[in-house]
């Protein structure tokens, strides 16, 4: 009897702090998987942190790994499991020790919700930066401002004024992404260079003042939502302002496979597909804007403006009047 007594004490011990920390940074994402594996193993190892961070928060609150794990939960809810408003409810009862993670992941969220408007999207992205104090959160902090920039501003001009003073308020190392986005920007009012001997959109194609070009480069879990969005802006937009064009970078079989595969699920084609043997004076450099995967070109093929998801430059295409190219890009 004691010894069983004694056993069973053991089986249900309490986990220690340690024990949940060190299964948090075991846990792994395996490469190679289809997209259904890579789908199911994602969410479930993904799930297991989240359960992993909460259960640390809860059983030793002060403890001092808690403010990284909960910021990592915060953000899987919006990136893995695309649930803002449990991410939103979190952290508005976060208590005062995780109020600069919690102001992070409520910008985050903001930036993840379709129906927060640019000024409180701004309002809680400002908020977070005035909360950043570690390195950690600075970075998070440039991050987000940059992805705003990025994937909810179409004027080039905003985005490089905004990009640029994420450059001077965080430092080089801190503001990668800024930097990829003025990267980019250096391509806009300059035509895309088509290598000789050949053709960027083959065949007979609608006119349209504007062709978005979809520069997919990343299987991610945005990619049906930003098609859906694509197809619905479209819909609104009066006949011949825009029509869409596909462009596939993929890196391997595997990638080229699940491309083909997305195309009969959502009845979009990327019909121009670029592989890394064209080289990097070739396609890829040439058709790549790093996250800025929606490229919006004039009828002379030069580059109008660019952006991380379509919304922005459908809601720029829809105030065109007089001046299609300015307008576009204000």
């Amino acid at each position: 009897m004691i010894l069983l007594l004694l056993c069973g004490g053991a089986l249900g011990a309490e986990p220690t702090a340690e024990e949940l920390i060190a299964e948090f940074r075991s846990i792994r994402i395996p490469w190679g998987l289809s997209e259904e594996e890579a789908d199911r193993v994602v969410r479930e190892r993904c799930g297991r942190q989240c359960e992993l961070a909460l259960d640390l928060s809860r059983r030793f609150p002060e403890h001092e790994a808690v403010p990284e794990l909960m910021l990592a939960r915060w953000t899987m809810l919006l990136t893995v499991f695309d649930d803002p408003k449990r991410a939103f409810e979190e952290t508005a009862a976060a208590p005062e020790r995780l109020a600069a993670e919690a102001a992070l992941a409520a910008a985050y969220a903001t930036l993840e919700a379709p129906e927060a408007p640019s000024e409180e999207k701004l309002k809680r992205l400002r908020a977070a930066a005035g909360a950043a104090k570690s390195k950690r959160h600075r970075e998070f902090a440039a991050f987000l401002m940059a992805a705003f920039a990025r994937d909810h501003v179409a004027s080039p001009a905003k985005q490089r004024e905004i990009c640029e003073k994420v450059v001077e308020e965080y430092g080089r190392a801190a503001a990668l992404d800024a930097r990829e986005v003025l990267a980019a920007l250096e391509r806009v009012g300059k035509a895309l260079e088509i290598p000789e001997g050949r053709v960027l959109f083959e065949g007979e194609r609608p006119e349209a003042e504007y062709v978005i070009v979809h520069c997919f480069s990343a299987f991610d879990g945005r990619i049906r939502k930003d098609l859906r969005e694509l197809r619905a802006g479209l819909a609104r937009l009066p006949a011949g302002r825009a029509r869409v064009e596909g462009v596939l970078l993929y890196d391997d079989e595997m990638q080229l496979e699940r491309a083909r595969k997305l195309e009969q699920e959502c009845g979009f084609a990327w019909p121009v597909r670029v592989a890394p043997e064209d080289g990097p004076d070739g396609w890829w450099s040439r058709l790549a804007f790093g996250r800025a995967s929606f490229v919006l070109l004039d009828r002379e093929q030069k580059v109008v403006a660019l952006a991380g998801r379509p919304g922005p430059l459908l809601e720029a295409l829809a105030r065109v009047r007089e001046r299609p190219a300015e307008a576009a890009a204000d």
